[in-house]
């Protein structure tokens, strides 16, 4: 078989002389396969075949492989100025983005997965804003947007999140939360001092209106039941409070999960035993106090 090299000339004693029927001659020597048709002017081959696999048309000028068809894997174009492939299908798996490697940008599925030239990745979205940014404008029942499944290890964490910066006040924020499309903020998880953090909500009266104190939560906070129990699901046990009982008292502390359950919010273990011991202090108040009473009734 032949080796060509750019600039390669062929002769028969005359210098450059190279006719059609030489030229066709090399190029069946050095293609072994039917079905070829080499265009010089054009630098088009319009067929190429061997066995399983076809290139319809290949034009060295724009670059262009129409469809190139390998028994089971097909690209219908693939532009190396823009360096765009339309369609590109291997039995099952379908790319039907645009790669654009002039740009330095991957659009996968319009916009179901996108890196920009600033490197941020979007999926649902062709204009990440951060470095990873997910979008999703259907309500569904699943899991949710985003999942992680770690190794079963305790001492592996399944998100880690790091700061570059060492500060360890509450100014620090690692998570934040937002509603309303992100016009709106939930509060956000801070540092809280070495080796610690924290839950944070946003406090600043420049926020609020119709601020008014606080009428006592003696009554109800007595009227809570701390207790302790068992999950039915085998998952442990636990110490707490009953939603239902809880939603009597404190009804803006329940919510109601996707599977119709009651959930509690900002009341956890700690707070029970808390609860606990200050029903034990209002009891021994309330005995003093009968005491005290019945002495100066005397």
């Amino acid at each position: 078989m032949a080796n060509f090299t750019a600039g390669t000339s062929f002769s028969d004693g005359v210098t450059n002389d190279v006719t059609a029927l030489k030229l066709n001659a090399l190029v069946a020597d050095a293609v072994p396969t039917a079905n070829l048709s080499l265009n010089s002017t054009t630098g088009t081959i319009a067929t190429l075949n061997s066995t399983t696999g076809t290139i319809a048309t290949l034009n060295s000028t724009t670059g262009t492989i129409a469809t190139l068809n390998s028994t089971t894997g097909t690209i219908a174009t693939l532009n190396s100025t823009t360096g765009t492939i339309a369609t590109l299908n291997s039995t099952t798996p379908t790319f039907l983005g645009v790669i654009t490697a002039s740009t330095n940008t991957i659009n996968v599925g319009s916009g179901q997965i996108f890196k920009d030239s600033s490197g941020n990745v979007g999926v649902g979205t062709a204009n990440p804003s951060a470095r990873f940014h997910s979008v999703s404008t259907s309500a569904s029942t699943a899991a949710g947007m985003f999942q992680v499944t770690a190794a079963s290890s305790t001492a592996i964490p399944a998100i880690s999140v790091i700061k570059q910066d060492n500060d360890n006040t509450t100014n620090q924020t690692f998570v934040q939360f937002n509603i309303n499309a992100g016009a709106i903020g939930s509060g956000q998880i801070n540092a809280s001092g070495a080796g610690a953090a924290a839950f944070g909500s946003f406090s600043d009266s420049r926020l609020k209106e119709n601020i008014t104190s606080l009428p006592s939560q003696i009554d109800n906070v007595c009227a809570l039941r701390p207790c302790e129990f068992d999950y039915k699901d085998g998952s442990g046990h636990q110490i707490g409070f009953i939603a239902q009982e809880m939603q009597e008292v404190y009804p803006d502390s329940v919510g109601v999960g996707e599977n119709g359950m009651l959930t509690i919010t900002a009341w956890s273990k700690t707070e029970a035993r808390l609860v606990k011991a200050i029903q034990e202090l209002k009891a021994k108040n309330d005995s003093l106090e009968a005491r005290l009473e019945a002495l100066e009734a005397k």
